[in-house]
């Protein structure tokens, strides 16, 4: 299950010593068959949406959390690289973020360059490390670049009824999360990855 603000850590964005990451692999108890479970790793962006953490502290943490998921079963990972967060509205030109583009930019891609690094170009990679463990990788990066250009959403997110609005129009129903179509595209496209 997700946690809204979990970092990579044992905290939360808002500040909580609960909820992060490695806090919830601690209290994770498997109830299911390894051989038939599949485990989604993908966090990152509220350790450094705000431009005040070191992206490798967060490849790091998530390292951390996967040997302690691995120890405790996981033998099928999906693992997500990070979208440029700079894409969502509430880095928009009237927000009080937009200043941290570049920033938050460079910061996305210095953690996707760790991330990929640790999971598959070191001597002590995930790859090398744990043949035992089917790794599946998700660049949600060049997914979500090619999914905005690909549309023409709206500048504001949705907020209007609980009616389902245009897919092609609305991408995010805040500032800062995409809505439910495109959840689906992702999925799918997941699916696709699952099946290589």
């Amino acid at each position: 299950r997700a946690w809204g603000g979990a970092r990579t850590d044992d905290g939360h964005f808002l500040g909580f010593d609960w909820s992060g990451f490695n806090w919830q692999i601690d209290r994770f108890e498997l109830q299911s068959k390894p051989e038939e479970t599949l485990f989604t790793v993908w966090i990152g962006p509220n350790d450094y949406w705000d431009a005040k953490d070191d992206p490798a502290d967060s490849v790091r943490n998530i390292k951390r959390g996967r040997e302690k998921l691995i120890a405790k079963g996981a033998r099928h990972l999906v693992v997500f690289n990070n979208f440029d967060l700079t894409l969502s509205l509430g880095y928009g030109p009237k927000t009080e973020y937009h200043d941290l583009v570049p920033t938050v930019r460079a910061l996305t891609q210095q953690f996707n360059e760790a991330l990929y690094q640790m999971l598959f170009d070191s001597s002590d990679s995930f790859v090398e490390e744990h043949p035992e463990v089917k790794l599946y990788f998700v660049d949600i990066g060049s997914f979500m670049e090619a999914y905005v250009k690909k549309h023409d959403f709206a500048a504001a997110p949705w907020r209007g009824s609980y009616a389902f609005p245009d897919p092609e129009k609305y991408l995010w129903y805040d500032e800062w999360h995409p809505m439910t179509q495109c959840h689906l595209d992702i999925a799918e496209m997941v699916h696709q990855v699952l099946q290589q």
